[in-house]
């Protein structure tokens, strides 16, 4: 057996061995889910639909203050009729198996329409989505975006075979839907449209796309009629930089105050030995900023020695990957940074894969032809993968002890399920 060949087959087994631990970072203990007010209300839209069959027409409030589309609860309402859901965990479990179906299938999409010069960086990105902690705590929620990646993908799948006719209506009709789902995925189908306009233009069946577009917008009437007619107050104008501080952080996975709240400092002084606080997870946080760094200043120093070939990747003009790249980072973010209305970290779980792949793919540039190169980037996004398992794995294990979170994450729904039976245990 030659060498690259054990090489390959090393690997291989590290990308299984990585989707099998974020299978189970996305499946364990049921019982410690997220369950607060949007999610109880989303619940009970599917059990109410059950009772009545009445499709509602329109959605939850966003936190725009705009109610979001009917779509972003019909969703809800299928994976409730396909897993036969009677309580919330089987809500969140079909929220979670939805999620990972999508982690399986991104192999596939990888493999069909990536070309085999690019499908490293990929599967990197495959492998730091299985394991990153804000992943996993959105992909385990029974939340509206949280439903996002597979549409995403879809979506990805028609975009990049957008030169034939059904790619490019498949384009148009799940770009139609994901603002359906949640109100952001208007400007990420806009961010798409505009950067394919500048600089692929040429390749889109635009009428094929047009198409999908009106047929997947048909489901939008209601609620375009009612937001029409509603009165909301005006928004002063200003600019949000909040969209590229919210994609560091998916990307590295660094952001868990958004759900820990308070109890935040407890997390990073853990785990404890002997009843006494090691900091265990400030220190995965440091190693993984370094990192990055180190990533970065390498990206830096390339970008620096190749500055034609650096600047067509930096907009996405190098090729579809680049392109979907600058996209999600410049269009959306654009976007999202212009609009008049705080951006959410939230509003980057329809991404996906995408802040990943931008940082396998800083790690990768120059690699290409460069033996030791290619071993230091992958030896760099090892690390980042290992500290971010790491990382979901203490987070996971401190909501499954602490249970009660003086944050976002609130009570876990086990705990609320005892407290309303009185379980003497949980009595003063």
């Amino acid at each position: 057996m030659s060498t690259s060949t054990l090489y390959k087959r090393i690997w291989s087994c590290g990308f299984v061995i990585t989707v099998i631990v974020g299978v189970i970072f996305r499946t364990i203990w049921i019982g410690d889910m997220e369950y607060k007010g949007d999610e109880r209300w989303l619940f009970e839209e599917t059990q109410e639909f059950s009772k009545t069959g009445h499709l509602p027409t329109l959605g939850m409030k966003s936190s725009a203050g705009i109610l979001n589309p009917g779509m972003s609860v019909w969703v809800f309402i299928v994976l409730s009729k396909l897993f036969l859901v009677i309580d919330p965990p089987e809500l969140a479990r079909a929220v979670q198996i939805t999620n990972i179906v999508t982690i399986l299938l991104l192999p596939l999409f990888i493999s069909y329409c990536i070309d085999s010069s690019e499908r490293e960086p990929w599967f990197w990105s495959l492998a730091l989505v299985c394991v990153n902690p804000l992943s996993v705590l959105f992909h385990r929620k029974i939340w509206s975006p949280s439903v996002f990646p597979i549409f995403t993908l879809t979506m990805f799948f028609g975009w990049w075979c957008r030169s034939s006719p059904w790619g490019a209506f498949l384009w148009g009709l799940t770009g139609a839907c994901l603002g359906q789902i949640q109100l952001a995925g208007f400007f990420f189908t806009a961010g798409f449209l505009i950067w394919t306009l500048l600089f692929e233009r040429n390749s889109v069946r635009w009428i094929y796309w047009l198409l999908g577009s009106l047929l997947g917008s048909i489901s939008l009437i209601p609620w375009l009629v009612v937001t029409l007619q509603s009165s909301r107050p005006a928004r002063r104008p200003y600019i949000d930089l909040s969209f590229y501080r919210h994609w560091f952080n998916m990307s590295l996975g660094l952001d868990l105050k958004y759900s820990l709240g308070k109890d935040y400092f407890d997390f990073l002084s853990q785990p404890t030995v002997a009843g006494k606080p090691i900091y265990l997870v400030a220190a995965l946080h440091i190693a993984t900023i370094c990192v990055f760094t180190f990533i970065l200043f390498r990206f830096i120093r390339q970008v620096s020695k190749e500055q034609p070939l650096s600047f067509d990747y930096l907009i996405g003009r190098l090729s579809n990957s680049t392109l979907a790249i600058g996209a999600a980072f410049l269009g959306y973010g654009i976007l999202l940074t212009v609009w008049v209305a705080p951006v959410y970290l939230h509003y980057l779980i329809i991404l996906f894969n995408l802040p990943q792949l931008w940082l396998a793919w800083m790690a990768w540039f120059g690699s290409y032809n460069r033996p030791q190169y290619r071993r230091v980037s992958r030896l760099l996004l090892t690390v980042m993968c290992i500290c971010q398992a790491l990382l979901t794995m203490s987070f996971l294990n401190f909501i499954h002890e602490k249970q009660i979170i003086q944050g976002g994450y609130g009570t876990t729904y086990h705990t609320q399920q005892m407290i309303h039976n009185r379980i003497p245990s949980l009595l003063p």
